[in-house]
């Protein structure tokens, strides 16, 4: 997944590079925390960038996602405790993980508080059924 999503950057670009980096890193057997602390040293915080900036949270997703195996709630767990964009990295992570394993594949006590409801701010959609949601993107894949 990672590697297909890399092939949608500029392959000269500085995303591309860094987050060849944590994979190079994971395939050396480094571990989660070295792979942090090497984001965190090329991009301080708030010294050069701020928390929201692409490169480093994407690596940071990356780490997660390497590191968590496909596990759910280790995989959005890492991605969180790397800090940085901690809200958006863990539902990134966690929509990945989600879109891998099935709804099945995602902790009860993740999904039970939200009864299948995603209230939103978009006009004619306030109030939709994820399963909903997962039905019409699936139309949207399967007619192309």
């Amino acid at each position: 997944i990672i590697k297909t999503g890399l092939k949608t950057v500029p392959q000269t670009s500085r995303r591309v590079r860094d987050v060849n980096i944590i994979l190079k890193m994971y395939d050396e057997g480094k571990t989660y925390d070295e792979a942090t602390d090497l984001i965190h040293s090329l991009y301080p915080q708030p010294i050069l960038h701020n928390a929201v900036h692409t490169i480093p949270n994407a690596m940071i997703c990356c780490t997660a996602l390497l590191w968590g195996k496909n596990d759910f709630r280790t995989t959005v767990g890492l991605a969180v405790t790397a800090a940085m964009d901690t809200d958006c990295n863990g539902a990134t992570c966690g929509s990945i993980i989600g879109m891998i394993k099935g709804a099945s594949g995602i902790p009860s006590d993740f999904t039970d508080p939200i009864c299948n409801t995603l209230k939103t701010d978009i006009a004619g959609n306030g109030e939709v059924k994820i399963t909903d949601l997962a039905q019409r993107t699936m139309k949207i894949i399967e007619n192309g």
